[in-house]
């Protein structure tokens, strides 16, 4: 079974727009939460992977799909699984419900790049990672 994480989060007035709509794009930031908490889950954080490793994960590819609106004020859980993994790329499915209705969900395609001097060379993701996810 995949590893997943859940991350509890009420919605600020500030993440939504003038109708009182959850602006779109705050998902994505919430589906990156969802990413960092589930790596941290699984003693991966992407901090002390960069330091130890030189390894970081940008997003290279996401995907939403949007169900129903969410509110100001509305208590939601972003419930996020690790997807397909290849070799050098790692999927990471989202989530978003409001009790039980599920209000969005979608995936993120993260590539395992080596930060060098200001530019990412692709590498394959390491074992022990690999069996993390698993």
């Amino acid at each position: 079974m995949a590893p997943a994480n859940v991350v509890r989060h009420r919605v600020t007035f500030g993440e939504t727009d003038a109708a009182g709509v959850v602006y779109y794009p705050n998902y994505l930031r919430w589906f990156d939460e969802g990413t960092h908490e589930l790596f941290r889950s699984l003693s991966l954080s992407f901090r002390t992977v960069l330091s130890t490793l030189g390894l970081t994960f940008p997003v290279v590819s996401v995907h939403v799909d949007f169900r129903a609106p969410l509110h100001y004020d509305d208590t939601i859980e972003i419930r996020s699984t690790i997807g397909e993994l290849s070799a050098r790329t790692i999927q990471v499915v989202h989530e978003v419900a409001r009790s039980d209705d599920e209000t969005c969900s979608g995936w993120e395609v993260r590539g395992c790049v080596a930060a060098k001097n200001g530019t990412f060379v692709p590498r394959a993701i390491p074992e022990e990672i690999r069996r993390r996810l698993a």
